[in-house]
């Protein structure tokens, strides 16, 4: 102990000799300092072995000892997050802080703590300080830019995304978090470039290839999403059936648009080589199928599959009730188009659409002209124009098919 004792007067020393200040420094001060410091010392070895209270009451004394020591402050901090009394933790750094301006350490650590402890916003406001203080701190940066996204500050996170990327160059993690946070803003077209700038930059993120396929879909640009799509599924077809199965059903739902139906069944047809239970291309297919009074009873197996899998989804419901009605039995039309009502989650005018029709074949005119209105309205709440064959059902009382 002696030893360890002549140690801590000599660092002390040192670090006073340093800042130019032994002169200044009496007897009855260094003898604190050092008993201080001892202290400190102990509460370490005690912290090391697991003696969290017994180190608290050491380093407790050692800030009676000397209450302007900023590391003793920290140190008392950490204790606070180890106890879970965060605002005390807080206290404690504030004072190292107010008392070594200069150690930006203890700013860093507040900064951590605040974040730790979700108030994202205090953890912002000292991160930007932080970063104005130090520009080239790339990973204060990209704490910000996470702090940005969990606040659905995106405007904010994608500017710190663009000064990273110019300290830094492109990363491919970073820009298709960049597209995301455009996405979750509705600008598509931002959000295709920044994909576009990922596939030019690296060739193999086939993630880039599909998802700016997908968006390029979206935006009614099929050639080019078939385009995207296909370069992804070559980079991915070996190595992961799922997504390949995934692609190809996009790929399917796109020429159905395009009306290319016999492309678009050879696509689901491939797709459920990859995967045999991908649920959406069943319900896809099945439904297509039962469209164009196709395969009903091939129709029907598929869409079985989908509804044990997801037995609640109404789109799937819906397909379900579809396929009887072609068939002709109503009745058990009438029992899956009202389940699927009833776990309907969202407007869709499609499915009330079909209910109109089914209730109109079971002679229920009155009934069925009723859900035609609720599918006329939602349609419109939607912003769809093509409500020509609906209006003619609700003006004249009837029945009209579609192939939609």
């Amino acid at each position: 102990m002696k030893r360890l004792k002549v140690l801590i007067i000599f660092a002390i020393l040192i670090s006073y000799s340093m800042a130019g200040e032994v002169r200044n420094i009496n007897q009855q001060d260094l003898e604190k300092l050092i008993k201080s410091d001892s202290l400190f010392l102990e509460s370490i070895i005690l912290k090391e072995s697991g003696k969290y209270e017994e180190a608290f009451n050491v380093i407790k004394k050692a800030y009676d000892t000397d209450s302007t020591s900023s590391s003793t402050l920290a140190e008392i901090s950490n204790y606070y997050i180890i106890f879970k009394h965060y605002s005390l933790a807080i206290d404690a750094l504030k004072k190292a802080m107010l008392n070594s301006p200069e150690i930006v350490d203890y700013k860093i650590a507040l900064a951590e703590l605040y974040y730790n402890i979700s108030n994202y916003s205090e953890a912002a406001t000292i991160y930007e300080e932080l970063i104005a203080e130090n520009p080239r701190k790339d990973e204060l940066l990209i704490i910000l830019i996470d702090i940005y996204t969990k606040q659905r500050e995106h405007e904010k996170a994608i500017n710190s995304l663009n000064t990273l990327e110019n300290n830094t160059g492109i990363n491919e993690v970073l820009s298709i978090h960049k597209a995301r946070l455009y996405i979750s803003l509705g600008k598509k077209e931002n959000a295709i470039e920044e994909f576009i700038k990922v596939c030019e930059k690296f060739p193999d993120n086939a993630d880039a290839f599909i998802l700016c396929g997908e968006l390029y879909a979206e935006i009614k640009q099929y050639n080019l999403a078939l385009s995207m799509l296909q370069n992804g599924f070559l980079k991915v077809q070996e190595n992961n059936k799922i997504l390949s199965s995934v692609i190809l059903g996009q790929t399917g739902d796109i020429y159905h648009i395009l009306g290319e139906n016999e492309k678009a069944y050879e696509n689901y047809e491939k797709a459920l080589k990859y995967n045999e239970n991908n649920i959406v291309v069943l319900n896809n297919y099945a439904y297509f199928l039962c469209l164009e009074k196709q395969d009903l009873d091939r129709a029907e197996k598929m869409i079985v599959k989908c509804v044990s899998a997801q037995p609640t989804n109404s789109t799937y419901l819906d397909t379900y009730a579809w396929i009887f009605f072609q068939k002709g039995n109503y009745q058990r039309a009438r029992l899956y188009i009202e389940n699927a009502i009833t776990n309907i989650r969202e407007d869709n005018a499609e499915i009330f659409d079909h209910y109109g029709d089914i209730l109109f074949k079971l002679d229920k005119k009155e009934q069925a002209v009723e859900q035609w209105q609720k599918a006329l309205k939602q349609k419109l709440n939607s912003g769809e124009t093509d409500t020509v064959t609906i209006t003619r059902k609700i003006t004249d009382k009837t029945f009209y098919e579609t192939t939609e």
